[in-house]
């Protein structure tokens, strides 16, 4: 609806359904949770005004960027758990009971966007041992809130903004061990440009969590922060403590015009108190970072390429307690050629550091050496059908490697349809796979616990589908697919042996017995014959060779009934399972995905346009 000729207000209810792509499909067997973009329309649509943390840089550390408004927090799956039961009927998702945003832009050159949104109590029911029928809330009445401004000067070379988040949460008894009471974030950015050719950017921004002491000792022991990492003399775990605050912060020179020359030098910081995934992504904390980048580039064309740069960067990552945790150059090349053809390859060296999340809150761990090798090709994207290919390539000194290969082709038969696949395959092998951690005072030389990784192999095989067909302006049908076919073998099983190395014992070779019992779980002797207590890790699935089977997809339906106002007829699929008792064949495998069970959901969404 339009407010004023500048400022349009949006409203919706239960927005959850009316994106063409699904979720894909993962195996994830790491403590961080997987990124996922947004694909709601409500959420997307005039997003970049909720844009705050970012500078202008040609490079950044990915280890201290967080991203401070995720809007998929929204209506996320619900948080809490029920008991062990014989059934248990838990929802999928977060119902959004309403939502409104306002956002536009003023003569004066303020861009503005509010955003509040409001998910209702969630429950799930389940039938319990005795068999009795019962329910347990698993998500509270949560309002979230999200305001933004932006002051345009100097016809944009000077750009001054805010930020503030906030998330409250009604809780009860069981929540509150679980969630956050409430949730606060806010922050200035700024960005100056001059001559045309320099720009100085960067933000300062702080966080506030509030809940109970169990939920604030979850969360210092959370992966994002691990304070009770034993090595780590500038944390500390404090289980009394109701209030985490945290900094977050960057700043970037960057050389922004030129004939050939551009670069940037970036410094950013998250302090080890920083929490805002409640409205946030935020996968670490406790960092320093200083990034520098150089870039050459010839923007005229020859004879051969009609553009083409060449790009240095390093980045070093260090955490709050001095240590180095990881270091990198890069060197890049890319080019488009006469034929609209383009290309690109690169190199990426790492040195070693300290892995500070690898023991999931134990001491450091040493990172080896690796090198990365990058690359690609794409053919002329002006063709009816054009195709890209690219690889990345990865190897470290202690032997683990990763393989990554992916190509795209995209047709357009007709100027109605169009249509892209994009087959992936992923092969893997880690020698750093955490699998348990038992206490044992005995074990000295890693702070009284003893940390048992595994070496393991992993293929993926992907073939994701997608397809536009348009009838009319005002009529389309979009469908998308996604197979995958995983699969995960656990070699051998191992023993950190001392913190700060990557020095490891294997079971059964280098010390003590492994054995692996009817249950499925493995007993462990450590020292043999010697005074360490054997101890089991480990369930009936939990160290098994895996293989993975999923199919996901929709089909959408949408027609634009009026200007600016569209219905939506959408089919979702759904179909997933595993198996223990066989090796990956990939043929054989995808037809044993068309015979599991199916999950199929309808739904019909509007949108109306009140427009002015």
């Amino acid at each position: 609806y339009g407010l004023t000729s500048n400022l349009t207000l949006t409203g919706t209810l239960n927005p959850d359904f009316a994106q063409v792509e699904v979720d894909p499909a993962v195996v994830n067997l790491t403590v961080f949770e997987n990124f996922f973009e947004e694909k709601r329309p409500f959420f997307t649509e005039g997003a970049d005004i909720f844009a705050f943390g970012s500078t202008r840089t040609f490079g950044r550390a990915g280890q201290a960027t967080a991203r401070y408004f995720y809007s998929r927090r929204i209506g996320r799956p619900p948080q809490g758990a029920v008991p062990e039961a014989r059934f248990v009927d838990f929802p999928a998702q977060t119902t959004i009971a309403g939502a409104a945003k306002v956002t536009g832009r003023t003569p004066g050159g303020w861009s503005v966007g509010v955003l509040d949104a409001v998910t209702p109590i969630e429950r799930a029911r389940y039938i319990d041992a005795e068999g009795r029928e019962r329910s347990l809330r698993v998500e509270p009445l949560t309002n979230y809130f999200t305001g933004r401004v932006r002051r345009d000067l100097r016809a944009g070379q000077t750009i001054l903004g805010g930020m503030l988040t906030a998330v409250n949460r009604t809780l009860d008894e069981t929540l509150a061990l679980l969630l956050h009471e409430a949730a606060y974030f806010g922050g200035l950015d700024f960005m100056h440009a001059w001559n045309q050719r320099w720009a100085i950017s960067g933000y300062a921004a702080g966080s506030l969590v509030e809940g109970s002491p169990e939920r604030l000792r979850r969360t210092q022991a959370a992966p994002t922060h691990y304070f009770q990492r034993p090595d780590a003399e500038h944390l500390s775990l404090d289980p009394s403590r109701t209030r985490l605050s945290g900094l977050a912060g960057e700043l970037s020179l960057a050389k922004i015009g030129g004939r050939h020359w551009l670069g940037s030098l970036t410094y950013q910081t998250l302090t080890p108190g920083l929490e805002v995934n409640d409205l946030g992504f935020q996968l670490y904390s406790d960092r320093h970072a200083l990034t520098t980048h150089l870039s050459y580039q010839e923007r005229e064309p020859g004879r051969r390429m009609r553009r083409y740069s060449l790009d240095v960067e390093t980045s070093h990552v260090w955490n709050y307690g001095g240590r180095p945790i990881t270091n990198t150059a890069e060197l890049t090349a890319e080019t488009e050629f006469t034929s609209f053809w383009t290309a690109f390859v690169g190199v990426r060296g790492r040195p070693w550091g300290y892995l500070d999340r690898t023991t999931r809150g134990g001491p450091l761990m040493r990172q080896t050496a690796a090198f990365f090798f990058f690359g690609g090709v794409g053919s002329d994207a002006r063709r009816p059908v054009h195709a890209a290919f690219s690889y990345d390539l990865f190897w470290d000194v202690s032997g683990e490697y990763d393989y990554e290969l992916y190509l795209t082709l995209n047709a357009r038969p007709t100027s109605a349809l169009q249509l892209r696949f994009d087959p992936g395959l992923k092969l893997e092998h880690d020698t750093d796979q955490y699998v348990a951690a038992h206490p044992d005072p005995l074990a000295t030389r890693t702070y009284g616990t003893r940390y048992v990784f595994g070496d393991i192999d992993q293929v993926s095989l992907s073939f994701t589908t997608r397809a536009d067909w348009t009838f009319s302006p005002n009529l389309s049908l979009q469908l998308y697919l996604q197979p995958l076919l995983a699969s995960g073998n656990y070699l051998r099983f191992k023993e950190f042996r001392e913190a700060g190395t990557f020095d490891f014992d294997y079971y059964g070779t280098d010390r003590g017995t492994l054995q692996r019992l009817p249950s499925g779980q493995y007993l462990v002797d450590p020292d043999g014959d010697g005074p360490a207590p054997p101890f089991t890790f480990g369930s009936a699935f939990g160290q098994d060779d895996f293989v993975f089977r999923s199919l996901r997809g929709n089909l959408v339906l949408r027609w634009e009934y009026r200007p600016g106002s569209r219905l939506y007829f959408v089919w979702q699929h759904l179909r997933s399972g595993d198996a223990r008792d066989h090796a990956l064949d990939p043929f054989d495998d995808l037809g044993r995905l068309f015979a599991e069970p199916a999950e199929n959901i309808f739904q019909i969404k509007l949108d109306y346009w009140l427009g002015r």
